[in-house]
């Protein structure tokens, strides 16, 4: 059977002719063929390619009513010939893995989108579902644009014909809702020309961002939510994509109707919208196998716990992965992955057994989100929703961070699809506004770090530390005021006198220093250590501009403190003033009976 992929509500095949040649052929898989007019879609999408050979990027497609017949009953379908290249997400992985990757080459390809969706524009036309799985790159970098059931065209005016589909939600403003017309490759390609331009400058955002299998590496939540946007916040960060991707968050907020004048770096004033919300029901649990079978054929991502992997062998001798969320016989979840994309999955996580068994036991435990279409396959009567792992680099591991961000939406706001309103516009006269007032002006929030905070948390710190610390004289203690008052006014300079003041330039220091401070006597029970500095306040903070090597610095005052004359003994006591010890006097006498009678014996 051939591979498929599914869009919004058709499944592709690539399928090869008795002539050998290689067709895409598009099976819709939903009913509303008739609601939807896409005979008359087609009609003229034939015609209008018909009509441009200069667009040579486009492939005639064809529509064909009986185009499968099963059972007698013919049902539509849409053919048209395979293009060779690869699409763009998985050309750029390559582009990303290649050691010797040529930044020309990426360069060359966003350049070629972007001439592609203008001329396109200059023909009446657009894509309308400009994405990495629609657009192809050949070998010689050049550009292919496929999957035609969302284009417009001018000659859609004059019918009833409307949107059928909004586009990947990964590409499309939040606000696009059921418009139809030949903006809707504006926002789209900027995602697109952002992207490329990005991932030429840093690759790495490939692995940060990208690689989901659904993405380039922006995605919806990126544009419902733009300011909190991990993504937008990076490219800010380049200078070469800052402008553009500043321009592309400005137009996530603007109004739909004015996104094109944005992404141009227009100055007038736009509308903004808010508001808007991802779309319900993309994003299933794993367990939930009824929902699963349901959206059979819908592309949604499915998350969950990998319990069990192995490696097997098809009817035809293909090499098989099954990776189960579940009990394989129950008809649980599973990804499957085929010939050499399985090969590649055992080469990294396998481990062969004996009697031949294979197991991907390195994945068992895994947490992991998957997108891709979800297809029914009955074994032994039970129904099992799987999905095809089309890359083996997109099956990744998820933390418990990244699930609850991929199942959580960012904002509450109007259903999908729903357009928000339009604010009035008024052209205002900013002339007659009359200037605010000082008490109308909202009161400015300080930085996270101001520095005049950090030094007042630091004085307060250091103050507390050093209430207790003995010193003589006492050192004065420091009154941090209320971080409310107003600074107070330093008087003039005095004779020494009790004063609590400090001295200015100590406190970018953290450290409050007395002011010419009157000594006082020390009490009799004070002792200093053996020694110590005697006029040092105190041992001195590690200050940021010093290096932490060098030795701690002695602050000193600006004026020098006077301080008693006080003698030392041996033990380190003071003695009282007026006061001499009976045992200095005892030791004085002997010494000097013992010196006298030195002086008999010599002169003897």
């Amino acid at each position: 059977m051939p591979s498929v992929a599914s869009g919004g509500f058709a499944a592709t095949f690539a399928v090869q002719a008795a002539d050998r040649d290689l067709y895409a052929v598009r099976c819709f898989h939903k009913q509303g063929q008739s609601e939807r007019q896409l005979r008359e879609r087609y009609e003229h999408i034939h015609r209008f390619i018909t009509a441009h050979p200069e667009l040579t990027f486009l492939i005639d497609a064809v529509y064909q009513d009986d185009g499968i017949v099963v059972g007698g009953n013919g049902y539509p379908m849409v053919r048209m010939r395979w293009a060779a290249g690869e699409m763009l997400g998985v050309w750029v992985e390559d582009w990303i893995e290649d050691a010797h990757r040529d930044r020309a080459a990426i360069e060359k390809v966003r350049t070629g989108i972007g001439a592609a969706v203008a001329a396109l524009r200059r023909a009446g036309a657009a894509h309308g579902d400009l994405q990495h799985g629609n657009i192809v790159v050949g070998q010689d970098l050049s550009i292919s644009l496929i999957d035609y059931d969302g284009m417009y065209l001018n000659a859609f005016e004059s019918m009833t014909l409307r949107a059928i589909e909004q586009g990947h939600r990964n590409y499309q403003h939040p606000g696009r809702g059921e418009r139809f017309d030949l903006s809707a490759d504006a926002f789209a390609s900027a995602v697109i020309d952002v992207s490329l331009r990005a991932l030429g400058q840093r690759p790495a955002l490939w692995e940060d961002f990208g690689g989901t299998g659904e993405n380039l590496i922006f995605s919806a939540r990126d544009f419902v939510d733009p300011d909190n946007s991990p993504v937008f916040a990076a490219l800010a960060r380049m200078p070469a994509v800052a402008d553009a991707a500043r321009r592309l968050s400005m137009a996530c907020r603007t109004d739909y109707d004015f996104v094109e004048r944005v992404l141009v770096g227009g100055t007038m004033a736009v509308p903004t919208a808010g508001g808007f919300a991802l779309a319900a029901g993309e994003v299933i649990d794993a367990r939930n196998r009824e929902e699963l079978l349901a959206r059979a054929g819908d592309t949604v991502t499915v998350y969950g716990r990998i319990r069990f992997a192995t490696m097997t062998i098809g009817r035809s001798g293909r090499d098989i992965a099954l990776i189960n969320f579940g009990e394989w016989p129950k008809g649980d979840f599973t990804i499957v992955a085929y010939d050499d994309i399985a090969r590649k999955l055992f080469a990294d996580y396998g481990k062969a057994l004996p009697e031949g068994k294979r197991r991907l036991s390195a994945l068992h435990g895994w947490q992991v989100a998957i997108t891709g279409t979800v297809v029914i396959y009955v074994n032994r009567g039970t129904s099992v929703p799987q999905i095809e792992l089309v890359r083996a680099g997109l099956l990744r591991q998820s933390t418990d961070e990244q699930i609850a961000a991929l199942i959580t939406p960012p904002s509450a706001g109007p259903p999908a699809g729903q357009r928000p309103p339009t604010p009035p516009r008024a052209v205002v006269n900013k002339s007659t506004f009359p200037p605010a007032s000082p008490a109308t002006l909202p009161k400015p929030v300080p930085p996270q770090h101001d520095r005049s905070a950090v030094q007042a948390q630091r004085q307060a710190r250091l103050s507390e530390m050093y209430r207790d610390f003995p010193v003589s004289p006492p050192a004065v203690q420091a009154q941090t005021p209320p971080a409310t008052s107003p600074p107070r006014a330093v008087p003039p300079r005095q004779a020494p006198t009790t004063n609590s003041d400090f001295s200015s330039p100590y406190r970018p220091y953290g450290i409050a220093v007395p002011r010419n401070p009157t000594p006082a006597s020390p009490p009799p029970s004070s002792r200093l250590s053996h020694g110590a500095p005697r006029s040092a306040p105190g041992p001195a903070p590690y200050s940021s501009s010093q290096p932490k090597s060098s030795p701690t610095p002695i602050l000193k005052p600006s004026h020098p403190v006077q301080t008693p004359p006080l003698r030392r003994d041996p033990w380190g006591d003071v003695p009282p003033r007026g006061r001499v010890p009976w045992w200095s006097l005892l030791a004085i006498a002997t010494l000097v009976i013992v010196l006298l009678a030195v002086v008999g014996v010599w002169l003897h």
